[in-house]
């Protein structure tokens, strides 16, 4: 977590400030020290505030993948939006380095669904993005978005795909501001 967030320096990331290890009943304890966010009370904020916090968003992945890391956790409890309205995203620990070990791209389940779907993982993303709109009272639905041709698992040519599906949603987002 230490090492990624060292990497991992945007405005809608959680900063790490320091690591440090005590000693503490015979082990060595590792801490890290991180940003504090006071998180903002759901459902209030503006249409506007909505659209800025889901662009937050969908910037903090642009440059994790920018830097070879995806968010493999991306889900409500780790995106915090603050008393200013910027989004968040914390639990630096699930980003990890892209390619290295996450994805195999023949591992399918018992009936031939791919492990790791480029198509889930985009929706996953559509999901943060809606969620995010809804603070707003927004109800946008991105899914469309989606390339048809992902229902695969994610392979290490797949960052255009994610960048252009995510460049997609930044122009729908835009547009939505105005």
């Amino acid at each position: 977590e230490w090492e990624l967030g060292k990497i991992l320096k945007h405005p809608n990331i959680a900063e790490v400030y320091d690591y440090f290890t005590e000693p503490k009943n015979g082990e060595i304890r590792s801490y890290i020290v991180m940003e504090y966010i006071e998180k903002l009370p759901e459902n209030t904020l503006s249409e506007s505030s909505a659209v800025q916090a889901a662009l937050g968003l969908v910037d903090a992945l642009i440059f994790g993948f920018q830097k070879g890391v995806i968010h493999r956790d991306l889900f409500s409890e780790n995106m915090i939006v603050n008393r200013e309205g910027i989004l968040k995203l914390i639990d630096i620990d699930s980003f990890d380095h892209m390619y290295e070990d996450l994805y195999d791209p023949h591992a399918a389940d018992s009936s031939g669904t791919p492990m790791d779907p480029l198509d889930g993982y985009l929706k996953v993303m559509e999901g943060g993005v809606s969620y995010l709109l809804a603070f707003g009272g927004i109800n946008r639905n991105l899914g469309h978005l989606i390339p048809s041709d992902c229902h695969r698992n994610i392979q290490e040519g797949d960052l255009p795909t994610i960048l252009e599906y995510l460049n997609a949603v930044k122009e729908v987002l835009h547009s939505t501001e105005g």
